[in-house]
């Protein structure tokens, strides 16, 4: 019989997975499978409080959202022998749910996590500190995230990130850079920044979505630049709003590492939870850092099957 580790937070999303532990339970049991259900919150602590207990289990099952499946995957790397692991997404947007392409049904996912191939995933590195699985991010909208109340996520879903995103949209500022990347040194005023490997960021679709591949040792840079004029400003937000991302203050690069350097302290975004305020930062690309179970959808390169 397998012994299944199924780490719930209970406060992502609209509160479902309390709905629908019972039927996560039954799945499991039906399939000769012994369940310990662990409650976590979202807070890191909690996660990596249980430490070496979870290289106990036969298969980790992460049920929440993106922020859970951080603490996740970042409790797991410090492990000496991690177990396999698996996702159940039941978070507010789901942004990696939706690159992994994990089905929308929860029994499927649970099939998924029980029966799916596991495949060998990049990872992101913040500062030699922090793990990210699919977004490092700076500017506007990127404090939407942990900076909406969970109430109003859960009641309002994608359209709260909309109307709290309003109100950080730096109409009159914006954030001076020196950026090294693979191909050399850029310089300018920027409204956004994201280091990626997802295609989905905030619940919409990703401007560098078809270039995504989970597992090619390359995250995709996304800079939007400062608009000069107030009519320059207005094209961009049309064209962001219509996902038409053919603009000139728009720029994305592929690459394995990046380092900024800021003329004043920035807040950064790591999937979703407030990732630290810097004036320097490196990040880079951990090549087939951590092990998932995933759908055969998902966008990989054949040759890293586990």
């Amino acid at each position: 019989m397998k012994h299944i580790g199924l780490l719930v937070n209970p406060r992502s999303g609209k509160g479902t997975i309390r709905q629908n532990l019972y039927t996560i339970v039954e799945y499991f049991h039906r399939r000769k499978c012994i369940t310990t259900v662990i409650p976590v919150a979202v807070k890191p602590d909690m996660v990596q409080a249980l430490g070496n207990q979870l290289e106990t289990f036969d298969l980790l099952v992460c049920c929440g959202g993106d922020g859970t499946l951080n603490h996740t995957v970042s409790t797991l790397m410090k492990l000496k022998n991690p177990p396999p692991m698996a996702y159940l997404p039941m978070g507010s947007t789901n942004d990696f749910a939706s690159t992994l392409h994990y089905s929308p049904q929860l029994l499927e996912n649970c099939k998924t996590a029980l029966y799916g191939q596991p495949h060998l995933l990049d990872l992101g590195m913040f500062q030699e500190e922090k793990f990210f699985c699919y977004i490092a991010a700076f500017g506007a909208f990127t404090a939407v995230s942990y900076s909406t109340p969970q109430e109003m996520k859960n009641n309002l879903g994608h359209m709260a990130y909309i109307l709290e995103g309003l109100k950080h949209l730096p109409f009159n500022t914006s954030i001076s850079a020196s950026i090294q990347t693979d191909e050399g040194t850029l310089e300018g005023d920027f409204l956004y920044g994201s280091f990626s490997n997802s295609t989905s960021i905030g619940g919409f679709p990703s401007p560098v979505g078809k270039e995504v591949v989970l597992n090619d040792g390359k995250f995709e840079l996304l800079l939007i630049s400062a608009p000069k004029t107030l009519n320059d400003f207005n094209n961009l937000v049309a064209c962001v709003a219509q996902q038409n991302f053919s603009n000139p203050y728009i720029r994305f690069i592929q690459t394995s590492k990046l380092s900024f350097s800021f003329a004043h302290p920035v807040d950064f975004t790591l999937d979703g939870e407030f990732g630290g305020t810097v004036t320097e930062a490196s990040l880079r690309v951990i090549p087939h850092a951590f092990s998932i179970h995933l759908p055969a959808k998902a966008p990989l390169q054949q040759q890293t099957l586990v």
